[in-house]
């Protein structure tokens, strides 16, 4: 006998001849706890997974790919660490540049580097720099000397801040922090390429006062335990030239390394400046080209390292070089017309000798903004009633005046009085400050603000300036 079906509706998942499984409506509703769904749940997971693997995105500065900038970071993405050479006298240099600013030649090639080198120089950075370099804290910018003698500002990668050294060999090293950019870094180098040279070594080898050879606009004269240098180029308002700068350092090393000499006085000759500064003509040209005109070394500035007193007699105007030099002295005389000021900004240009970090720690803070962000100058009277100067006193009385200060010095015990400004200055920790003005003022002597400013100047004219 033939059976007879009869359609009967059954639950989703569950066709009639095996009604004894349990339909999909109920396993779902009691495993998971909710109904089934009527359409087809999906969710592509393959973005979150790729997102897992990538690494975080990176937030630090970058270096802007430009010009010549551009080409280097381009090398450096290909795992090359490559420099201008100059075909005239085969300097290399760095940061790129189109003049060489050892011979002034145009001629000049990318030369590759072994990529090998030393710690220079270094700071520890305990307080961020940038808000995105706090989880680094504390960091040490360092200043590394590539075998080809090129200096340039890095990191030494997987090395703690306390176990670098003077001379510790390095070799580069190739970050990759986002697909267009490489950074180069550099990591402590398998095996040592030379000894360390002792600290007291990287100071300018001190050669004795006597045999010193010294350009006629530098004056140098010994009044008994004091010694007189004088800056003479009066008809250039006392400007200087880079062989005047390299002098005056060659005389202070001098001057520190003389057991017989316990203080200096600074001056300049004539009565209508102290110091303007270097000659623009030929400063310009070195600055804008990279040239450190003998500060190397980011850690240092003009008498950072001499620790015996420095007076500074000024008449006349103290402005731009010659400011910044003041700020490296201990005591200042003043005469009744002098004037202080530093004027760098108002020609597109910014005062990278100190300044920055020595003048707001020598007067107040609004006063220090207000010089050098306006460029305007301030007189004597001004100067004293901030505490920039000691003694404002007549023209004819400013080098008396100096010479009696430093008679009242040399009365003293001189490794006390030496020893008491060593103190003062170490504990001011100056270096770091010093690095990080030069490392970002760099960017300006770079722009074309640089050269605007400059030439707008030689041209009796009010600047036109781009912001770039």
């Amino acid at each position: 006998m033939a059976r007879s079906w009869r359609s009967r509706r059954c639950r989703r998942g569950c066709p009639p001849d095996f009604d004894f499984l349990p339909d999909l409506d109920t396993f779902y509703e009691d495993w998971l706890g909710r109904p089934l769904p009527d359409k087809a749940e999906y969710r592509d997971f393959t973005l979150d997974a790729i997102a897992a693997w990538l690494p975080p995105p990176y937030t630090k500065p970058l270096p802007l790919l430009e010009g010549h900038t551009g080409d280097f970071y381009g090398f450096i993405k290909d795992g090359e660490l490559r420099f201008q050479r100059c075909n005239e006298c085969g300097t290399w240099r760095h940061p790129p540049r189109e003049m060489c600013a050892s011979c002034g030649s145009f001629d000049w090639e990318w030369a590759r580097s072994t990529g090998r080198g030393t710690v220079f120089s270094w700071t520890v950075a305990e307080r961020a720099l940038h808000p995105e370099f706090v989880s680094d804290v504390p960091y040490a910018p360092t200043i590394v000397e590539t075998e080809e003698g090129v200096r340039l500002l890095t990191q030494i990668v997987d090395v703690d801040p306390d176990d670098l050294e003077i001379g510790m060999p390095v070799e580069v090293h190739f970050d990759k922090v986002t697909t267009e950019v490489t950074l180069p870094k550099f990591k402590a180098a398998t095996k040592r390429a030379r000894p360390y040279p002792p600290r007291c070594a990287l100071r300018r080898a001190a050669v004795p006062i006597e045999d010193l050879s010294l350009p006629s606009t530098i004056g140098f004269e010994k009044i008994g335990r004091v010694a007189v240098v004088t800056i003479d180029r009066p008809d250039a308002m006392n400007a200087l030239t880079k062989d005047m700068l390299a002098a005056l350092d060659d005389t202070f090393a001098a001057f520190d390394a003389d057991d017989d000499l316990w203080v200096a006085i600074l001056t300049g000759a004539g009565d209508r400046a102290f110091c303007t500064g270097m000659d623009l003509k030929e400063a310009i040209p070195l600055l804008t080209s990279g040239d450190e005109l003998g500060y190397e070394d980011h850690t240092k500035r003009q008498f950072s390292d001499v620790f015996k007193p420095i007076i500074a007699a000024v008449n006349g105007h103290c402005i731009a070089g010659g400011m910044e030099m003041l700020a490296g002295t201990d005591l200042r005389v003043a005469s009744q017309d002098a004037t202080f000021g530093l004027g760098e900004v108002r020609w597109g240009l910014v005062p990278a000798g100190g300044s920055h970090i020595r003048l707001p720690r020598q007067i107040p803070w609004a006063v220090a903004m207000e010089m050098l962000l306006t460029g305007e100058p301030i007189d004597a009277e001004r100067a004293y009633d901030i505490g920039l100067v000691n003694r404002v006193v007549p023209a004819g009385r400013v080098m008396d005046t100096a010479l009696e200060l430093a008679e009242k010095i040399c009365r003293n015990g001189p490794l006390a009085v030496q020893t008491s400004k060593e103190i003062a200055v170490r504990a001011l920790e100056q270096e770091s400050g010093f690095v990080l003005e030069k490392a970002i003022a760099a960017r300006v002597f770079a722009s074309e603000d640089a050269k605007e400013g400059p030439r707008a100047f030689a041209e009796k004219r009010k600047p036109d300036f781009k912001g770039r």
